[in-house]
């Protein structure tokens, strides 16, 4: 063999080493890349699959993950799957008691997936705070309910101030202690207003806002006829029983159940209520929802 044909050779062969290297590296870069971000990878993915209701595929390449991390993984797609499952029923029957079991999960995924699955960390975050947002306002009303219906009793109190006693008599009343009523009323009204606008959508909640406007309404008139009062020379604290009958019926209103309820009827008004409450609360889950869950 002539140097010339050595030469050929080894220029070849050198050659045949660059293209190898050129093409052999992206290939290892990509191989690299994969692994580094391959969680990340399959978390996006699975959270796609949830979100187009195919639970049993988010389960199945979970699986790659493995480890801890998978089993984090493995814990959103459960709680994913028990809130589509649940929605519905939580629009029906609001039960505060899985609302906030599920809000304990998606903490614990947030928590867990901080390092090294940080978008499932985020993806769980979210949810985690519509979630604590919902159990929260929940709460908030829970803890203002005797109150409401304590401002409920101002539709009542005209027909009580005109409604006699088995001896026939009236009962008597002050104009300072019935504007003591009106502001303490007025008070809950206020922060039931407040309420209604920190729920997302609390403003198409009918019997809500029809009771923080009539109520504002009721403890108008009542003070127009304490003035009234005033001007014909009671004094604050003069004893006084009012004649004739002037009695108020309120009118009925449809819920969306086709239940007649009035604000009159304050136990059942407000029952009423609540559950049009918890109902819109719930539907700030709505994106977490996609119909029949594949265990269903």
């Amino acid at each position: 063999m002539s140097r010339t044909d050595i030469n050929t050779d080894n220029a070849s062969g050198r050659r045949k080493i660059i293209i190898a290297v050129c093409i052999g590296a992206p290939l290892l870069i990509l191989l690299v890349l994969f692994f580094i971000f391959k969680n990340t990878v399959i978390t996006n993915y699975a959270v796609r699959c949830m979100n187009g209701n195919n639970y049993d595929s988010a389960r199945l390449v979970s699986r790659l993950v493995g480890g801890e991390k998978g089993e984090i993984l493995s814990d959103y797609i459960d709680l994913r799957s028990d809130i589509n499952a649940g929605y519905s029923a939580q629009l029906a029957s609001f039960d505060i008691v899985k609302a906030t079991g599920w809000r304990d999960r998606a903490k614990s995924v947030n928590e867990r997936a901080q390092n090294g699955l940080e978008p499932l960390a985020e993806e769980a975050g979210t949810l985690y705070k519509k979630l604590y947002s919902l159990c929260q306002l929940e709460r908030e009303y829970e803890n203002m309910r005797d109150d409401i219906l304590e401002m409920m009793n101002v539709f009542s109190e005209i027909n009580r101030l005109y409604t006699p006693d088995e001896s026939g008599r009236k009962p008597a009343f002050t104009i300072a202690e019935e504007s003591e009523k009106i502001m303490q009323w007025e008070e809950i009204c206020r922060v039931l207003s407040e309420f209604e606008n920190s729920v997302p959508g609390g403003d198409s909640i009918y019997l809500l806002s029809y009771l923080i406007s009539e109520t504002y309404a009721e403890c108008e008139d009542i003070r127009n006829q304490l003035l009234e009062l005033g001007e014909k020379g009671y004094s604050d604290d003069d004893y006084i029983k009012v004649s004739g009958d002037g009695r108020k019926v309120f009118p009925d209103i449809a819920g969306s159940s086709g239940v007649s309820v009035s604000v009159e009827r304050k136990e059942q008004y407000e029952e009423y209520m609540f559950t049009a409450i918890c109902r819109t609360l719930t539907r700030t889950l709505a994106q977490y929802y996609t119909g029949m869950s594949d265990e269903e």
